[in-house]
């Protein structure tokens, strides 16, 4: 896990850091050793382990950065920022209903559906107004279904995203017009909380949905233990994160569900017809 990874940097830098070295020279020596694969590896660019990184390289004031790593250290963030295995199999799930759609839809219709028809053509007989309206309509059934459940599979992958805790991701189209409002609220308070050390106000980052700097702001006044309610609120922040999203999930899902059941019905209606309209001839 990369978040094991960028704890043990801030504690080995607050432990190698020279009189006269930098800040930036001290982290990217730690980051090159071998050691440093013990921990995992190495978060991407837009994870927020390495934008934190980034932030207190970049720090002019050295003692704020000591300042700040001191903060990191003392925290454990590997356990908390973690996705829900729930969650994941939610969105396989989804994927895996997709995909059954699609390949049912296409052998009803291009395998089922040709061999009634041809035996109603061989006995002249007229085709029944079930599967007429099916075989007319059964595209927009299946795009519908299509449409929602690929929408469905993308807000999970979008919320797989944001449980993986990239930055950024309150400024995309899609979040702020397709995800809930408690779910970004969560999201940004979790962001704000972490980035508040690094002194990165909600402006920046783009996440004014909620305030936690504010409340921090008052805890780092009254002298309490920075790192201890860090968590804490990221602990409490996460747990509702995943609960908001797997909520939403299941509505989701049932949904699709609720339009799969009405789709095979018309499916087995359809089939059905043809065969006791043969049943009444023979």
């Amino acid at each position: 896990m990369d978040w094991e990874r960028f704890h043990y940097i801030c504690r080995r830098t607050l432990h190698e850091i020279g009189e006269h070295e930098s800040i930036n020279e001290c982290i990217e020596r730690v980051e090159k050793s071998t050691a440093c694969d013990f921990y995992g590896r190495s978060g991407k660019a837009d994870s927020i382990s390495q934008n934190l990184l980034m932030e207190i390289k970049n720090k002019s004031d050295r003692s704020e950065a000591i300042n700040t790593l001191e903060i990191y250290s003392a925290m454990d963030l590997s356990n908390l920022l973690t996705e829900s295995i729930h969650f994941r199999r939610v969105v396989a799930y989804l994927a895996l209903i997709l995909t059954l759609f699609i390949c049912i839809s296409g052998i009803y219709q291009y395998v089922v559906t040709p061999a009634f028809l041809e035996v109603f053509e061989s006995f002249n007989i007229t085709i029944p107004a079930e599967l007429v309206f099916y075989q007319d309509y059964w595209i927009y059934f299946v795009v519908l279904i299509l449409i929602v459940m690929s929408l469905s599979l993308y807000i999970g992958q979008t919320l797989k995203k944001i449980m993986a805790f990239k930055v950024n991701l309150l400024n995309t189209f899609f979040v702020q017009f397709f995800v809930s409002r408690k779910i970004k609220c969560s999201y940004a308070s979790i962001l704000e909380a972490i980035f508040y050390p690094v002194s990165i106000t909600s402006s920046q980052t783009g996440n004014k949905v909620c305030n936690i700097d504010e409340h921090l702001k008052d805890i780092e006044q009254a002298g309490m233990d920075l790192a201890i309610e860090i968590s804490s609120i990221v602990k409490l922040e996460r747990n509702k994160l995943v609960d908001k999203s797997e909520k939403f999930m299941n509505i989701l899902s049932a949904i699709i569900a609720i339009s799969v059941i009405y789709i095979v019905l018309n499916f087995l209606a359809s089939a059905y017809s043809p065969i006791f309209s043969l049943g009444e001839l023979m």
